[in-house]
């Protein structure tokens, strides 16, 4: 066609586009054709679940198409596309969309196609993917028990949540010379199948807890299993990063040494972790990559000891922006906590709280990893951990109990409130962020919260089989709150980060 008589067509087009039916042709697809591990396996301490045991990373296999032809049935340049995992757990546990540990392709002016056709594949970390199970646990928990189960009755028994992996392709062509991004929607498997699928087992609890051998040997440990998984960090701020994150199998409280060795045989310094009693142990480190401006960055690592080695794990980055400046660094996480009380016992004829939630929102205002803790006065949380980037939010839960005093009549506890003062206590809970270093990056200063029982009329006196006091049904949700004056005392005030 003649260059002019086609930029005429194109013309016209631009004219009439708005009176035409649409005849771009466009095909995309996001499958995923494989998901391990089949299943996560997460125990409580018999308050709630508590953690995951051995957590590896979720691996899924996608199998991706895309492409999109213009007016003139020409394929459109892809000038880069992206694939996400959203994991999406069964009775409403919750769902989350994985935008940090995205597969990505960006190409070179001369090597775009127009056309893409492959099979990739997409890694969450097991520590990201073992908080992100434990914390579905607690969810179907709370699900369980609003519809009227006694909470130590779930805990009694296996509990199971299907997790139906998805992927969605992004692809971002080419038009007009500028960049323009069109989100086609991607698909999984079907619902009957079963690559497509894994699923987290809430166990039940066992007083006993899990099985250590304590069987002697002669031989020096050895180590059973070593994995390597490698994150990439890189953007328009001019980071270029890899977080290597690793497991390493091998008896229970066995120490093992270990290094990362690239593929040009550079070393880095020595590493020490400790197996625990779950038979594993799981650490992560990161390296700054040098940006290359004319070549992209890419190799592979592995984790190599004594007698031991990982498989090659690879990584490929276009890390051609400068590098950041001192404006551009990555401002703290923003953080919000609140104190919500759960449970509540008659003590001397009078209502107290129990039990409180402790609950705290960290939002990204860019990558950010490490751990997340309650403090208090002679109180510290275990530490919990978590990976946002920007604009994303996670959600820390703890659980701690208020231990009331009843007066004792004879050597017997009183079951009355006559001429009794209403009991007080106070907690001082706070909220610490650290990062990779360990260092702390955001906090909540520690807060007053206030609880004051409240005298229960009716209640004195009451007592069950066993003779434990008999606590009458509590209301729930806002009318919890609203039912007398006097229980606006158990009502806790949300705490926010500047």
């Amino acid at each position: 066609m003649h260059p002019k008589l086609r930029s005429r067509m194109i013309f016209l087009f631009t004219v009439l586009a708005p009176l035409l039916p649409a005849a771009v042709q466009a095909e995309s697809d996001a499958t995923v054709t494989g998901v391990t591990p089949g299943e996560t396996v997460v125990i409580s301490d018999g308050v709630a679940y508590a953690r995951a045991v051995s957590p590896q990373h979720l691996t899924a296999h996608v199998a991706v198409k895309g492409g999109k032809k213009n007016v003139f049935g020409d394929w459109k340049l892809i000038k880069g596309w992206r694939v996400t995992l959203t994991l999406v757990a069964e009775h409403g546990a919750g769902s989350q969309t994985f935008d940090e540990f995205a597969y990505k392709e960006v190409y070179v002016v001369h090597e775009r196609p127009r056309r893409v056709s492959e099979t990739v594949r997409l890694v969450i970390p097991a520590e990201v993917y073992g908080d992100w199970a434990l914390r579905r646990c607690n969810a179907e928990l709370d699900r369980r028990r609003d519809a009227g189960q006694r909470q130590v009755n779930v805990l009694r028994q296996d509990v199971v949540i299907g997790v139906n992996v998805r992927a969605t392709m992004h692809i971002d062509y080419l038009v007009g010379g500028n960049g323009a991004e069109e989100v086609l929607p991607g698909s999984s498997a079907g619902p009957t199948a079963f690559h497509a699928h894994t699923k987290i087992t809430c166990k039940a609890f066992s007083a006993q807890g899990p099985q250590v051998s304590t069987g002697l040997s002669s031989e020096s440990p050895k180590v059973t299993a070593a994995h390597l998984t490698i994150i990439e960090q890189y953007g328009p701020s001019g980071l270029c990063k890899l977080n290597l994150s690793g497991k390493i199998d091998g008896p229970p409280s066995a120490t093992f040494a270990f290094r990362y060795e690239d593929d040009e045989g550079h070393r880095s310094d020595r590493k020490t972790v400790k197996i625990d009693h779950t038979g594993s142990a799981l650490f992560s480190h990161s390296y700054n990559v040098k940006n290359d401006l004319h070549w992209e960055e890419h190799g592979k690592v592995r984790i190599v000891g004594d007698g031991f080695a990982s498989p090659w794990a690879t990584y490929r980055m276009d890390c051609v922006e400068p590098g950041a400046t001192a404006l551009q660094a990555t401002l703290p996480p923003r953080l919000q906590m609140r104190v919500v009380p759960v449970s509540r016992e008659i003590v001397d004829g009078q209502l107290c709280v129990s039990r409180v939630k402790l609950e705290a929102q960290i939002k990204g205002q860019g990558p950010m990893s490490g751990t997340a803790s309650f403090v208090g006065d002679h109180y510290f949380s275990k530490p919990q951990s978590y990976s946002v980037n920007t604009g994303k939010t996670v959600t820390v839960v703890a659980f701690r109990d208020l231990t009331w005093k009843a007066k004792k009549v004879g050597g017997f506890t009183a079951n009355t409130s006559g001429g009794n003062e209403p009991k007080s206590k106070t907690l001082k809970i706070g909220f610490n962020v650290t990062n990779q270093n360990n260092a702390v990056i955001a906090s909540l200063p520690r807060k007053s919260f206030v609880y004051n029982c409240v005298k229960k009329q009716g209640a004195v006196g009451a007592s069950g089989a066993n003779g434990t006091p008999v606590v009458p049904p509590q209301p729930k949700g806002d009318t919890a709150e609203k039912a007398t004056p006097a229980t606006k005392a158990l009502q806790s005030v949300p705490l926010k980060s500047n």
